[in-house]
């Protein structure tokens, strides 16, 4: 009986252990391990006197339904009381707060205040495994924030990680991203042909989010001549991914005959094989 009891007392604790995230408690800790797995950083700001915060405690991050996610992002939790500079730093107003961050530091998404426990496993389930080496880069490029060529980096890293790994509401946010910093290649290049493919790789975000009459609108609005070779390919690729996935085969069929340039077929491929 007592050896029954002890066994039975091993897998309590032996399972209460494996169902708790083990929080990292120091911002640049978490930041040096986001590095080394080139994954987000979850951090949660919270306060011991906090209600709402023990509740996601018991309810979320205490439970075994958060180790099927874990191994996607870095934890860090923020007490509030103790870093107060990192808290006016990310305007934290009331907790618990929750941010999905680059290792820089830059938010990709943030809930406000207590929230059912689905709301955010839904939300780690939509994240990429790996951010391909985009945390690597942002740390590197801390001094190139006004150069074209990193922005433009940067932007293609954050569409490819929305295009391709992320998911749902996740993915919308990775595109934002995108399109953010093509809009600071347009602010900071004197180039036109890197500044077009800029604004055409912004109404391509459009259409990765499901925008496509809005994207397929303002492609159409820019004339290129046959001068720009690349960019009329981009072009026409970004049309008929509009048209597919709007579902008017006839203009897709067409669009798809001018590409010429073999990654981008690939890559219109991948993206409407994707879709079906």
């Amino acid at each position: 009986m007592k050896k029954t009891f002890t066994l039975f007392l091993f897998i309590l604790v032996s399972n209460s252990l494996f169902s708790q995230i083990i929080w990292e408690r120091d911002f640049k800790m978490a930041q040096a391990k986001a590095l080394e797995k080139d994954q987000v950083m979850l951090v949660d700001f919270w306060a011991v006197w906090c209600g709402p915060c023990k509740k996601m405690d018991a309810q979320l991050w205490n439970t075994p339904e958060i180790n099927q996610y874990s191994s996607k992002f870095v934890p860090l939790q923020v007490d509030i009381d103790r870093f107060k500079d990192l808290a006016r730093k990310y305007n934290i107003t009331s907790i618990p707060r929750v941010m999905l961050m680059t290792a820089d530091g830059e938010v990709i998404w943030e809930k406000n205040g207590y929230v059912l426990p689905d709301t955010y496993l839904e939300i780690f389930d939509q994240l990429p495994e790996s951010l391909g080496g985009l945390n690597k880069t942002l740390l590197e490029g801390a001094e190139k924030q006004n150069d074209p060529v990193f922005l433009t980096e940067v932007a293609l890293m954050f569409q490819n990680i929305g295009e391709n790994e992320a998911k749902g509401e996740v993915k919308r946010e990775f595109i934002n991203k995108s399109s953010y910093y093509f809009k600071e290649v347009q602010k900071n290049s004197s180039d036109e042909n890197v500044s077009i493919k800029a604004e055409l790789n912004q109404y391509f975000n459009e259409a990765i989010k499901g925008n496509y009459s809005k994207a397929l609108k303002k492609l159409n609005k820019i004339e290129l001549s046959n001068d720009h070779v690349e960019l009329n390919q981009f072009k026409s690729f970004a049309i008929a991914y509009c048209y597919k996935s709007d579902g008017d085969i006839d203009s897709y069929a067409k669009q798809r005959a001018l590409i010429e340039n073999q990654d981008y077929l690939k890559r219109l491929d991948q993206l409407v094989k994707e879709e079906i």
